[in-house]
């Protein structure tokens, strides 16, 4: 049924699991994955992938990681960049973060030239003494 013209009534969009995150990273400016999940109400998988492009854009960083078999062992993340109150959106090529709060686009730093990425890395070759004197320094 159309919304008849003049009417006072609005319609209201529903937020997607991922503007649900990013207001809890508002919120809590340092949260765990668990945290979010619960507040959020979004799946491990979606929170964990949108956290990773985050933290590779210059959003998030990682304050604690995560300390397996210990109580409350989970990663710490926090917020370092609230551009504001809409959501980063993840690009589906994987290049980047589009920010609509600034009508930008935040590229992912890429760890490597497409280039190097065909030829193999050169190996070191290292003398055994060489090892020894590294392990011997460390003590």
């Amino acid at each position: 049924m159309a919304r008849i013209i003049n009417s006072f009534t609005r319609s209201h969009p529903v937020q997607n699991a991922r503007q649900r995150a990013w207001n809890g990273m508002r919120i809590f400016k340092r949260f765990s994955t668990v945290d979010l999940e619960s507040s959020a109400e979004i799946s491990t998988a979606n929170l964990q992938k949108y956290v990773g492009a985050l933290r590779r854009a210059g959003y998030v960083r990682l304050e604690r990681p995560k300390r397996n078999g210990r109580a409350l062992g989970h990663a710490i993340y926090r917020l370092v960049q609230c551009s504001g109150p809409r959501a980063p959106i993840v690009r589906n090529d994987g290049s980047g973060i589009y920010d609509p709060n600034h009508d930008r686009f935040v590229p992912f730093p890429h760890a490597e030239s497409e280039d190097a990425k065909d030829d193999p890395a050169p190996v070191a070759s290292v003398t055994i003494q060489e090892v020894d004197a590294h392990a011997r320094s460390r003590r």
